[in-house]
């Protein structure tokens, strides 16, 4: 399996001119930051550091390694525009976390291969979220429908 600090590694020398360029770019010494990549010493890559290099580079290979070891991944978002269109996809993104939400409830609760009244409780409370956010995403998308039909 590929580490962080493989992933880290890989990028800084994917990235034009090499690690030293990145370090350049990061207001940071070359070797440093070279130090920092390869576990050198007790030198170890910073949480900000390694959010700066994502942001310079535009490379989520840190952060998607991150998300495997955890058993997560990355979606990206797209760009929400304003009006209308805007607030139906703010409403699917409130759906799809939502959703997300439940899964990760009722997944949880059915570990034990049994259902507690209180993890029924917790699950019943996050299907009426979810219900309520698709509600929501319906009247949106009914907005979105009466603007179209709008003289």
């Amino acid at each position: 399996m590929t580490t962080l600090r493989d992933q880290a590694l890989n990028l800084a020398r994917a990235y034009p001119g090499g690690a030293a360029a990145l370090a350049l770019r990061m207001g940071k010494n070359p070797t440093t930051l070279n130090h920092e990549l390869v576990g050198q010493g007790s030198a170890k890559l910073g949480l900000e550091d390694a959010a700066t290099i994502t942001a310079l580079t535009g490379d989520l290979r840190v952060l998607e390694a991150w998300n495997a070891e955890h058993g997560l991944v990355v979606i990206r978002m797209p760009q929400i525009p304003t009006g209308p269109v805007g607030s139906c996809l703010d409403k699917l993104s409130s759906t799809a976390r939502e959703f997300s939400e439940l899964v990760t409830e009722v997944a949880g609760d059915l570990g034990d291969n049994r259902l507690s009244d209180n993890e029924l409780q917790r699950i019943e409370r996050e299907a009426a979220e979810l219900l309520a956010a698709v509600h929501q995403l319906l009247g949106a998308a009914r907005t979105l429908n009466a603007e179209e039909h709008r003289p």
